[in-house]
């Protein structure tokens, strides 16, 4: 069996993408909230007063902010990380998510069933095991290859193991 291993993840633009989008806009809607004076309709049905308008700028800011911090700490990851999606002849080890400090290691005979997904334009490998389910994301491998690679080799060993 093919012996893999990949840098594995967020990429870096994206991530700064995320902080700037979410950053300006926090700070555009604050501003809206800070100098808001009138009321809200939302989609013609749904009326608010002006501090009811207020708080609802609130709550978005907050919400941007929120994003914000998740996508400071993921830019974070993404320079400074060292995560990597490895496939030997007995394991594929990937951290679980963007933020976890150890990779899970799932044997490959404990894998039941592989699914790709491809979700808003982002293809995903469902990695089904007897423990739970693993997530491979080829936006964060280094491209498209490396993640067709990693789906060759793992659809391989399933077929090869089922006869």
């Amino acid at each position: 069996m093919k012996h893999l291993d990949y840098p594995y993840k967020p990429k870096i633009w994206a991530m700064a993408m995320v902080v700037l989008v979410f950053g300006v806009m926090g700070w555009f809607i604050a501003q809206e909230a800070i100098n808001n004076d009138r009321g809200m309709v939302l989609n013609g049905v749904i009326h608010f007063s002006e501090g009811g308008a207020t708080a609802v700028y609130w709550c978005v800011a907050v919400a941007s902010g929120l994003f914000f911090i998740v996508g400071i700490s993921a830019l974070f990851v993404s320079i400074f990380g060292s995560h990597r999606l490895v496939i030997t002849s007995a394991s594929i080890s990937a951290p679980r998510s963007g933020f976890s400090r150890k990779p899970t290691v799932v044997p490959l005979s404990s894998i039941t069933s592989l699914e790709t997904q491809v979700i808003q334009h982002h293809r995903l490998l469902f990695v089904e095991h007897r423990e739970g389910k693993l997530v491979i994301r080829q936006a964060w491998l280094p491209d498209k290859t490396a993640f067709d690679e990693v789906c060759d080799v793992l659809v391989r060993f399933l077929n090869n193991r089922q006869g």
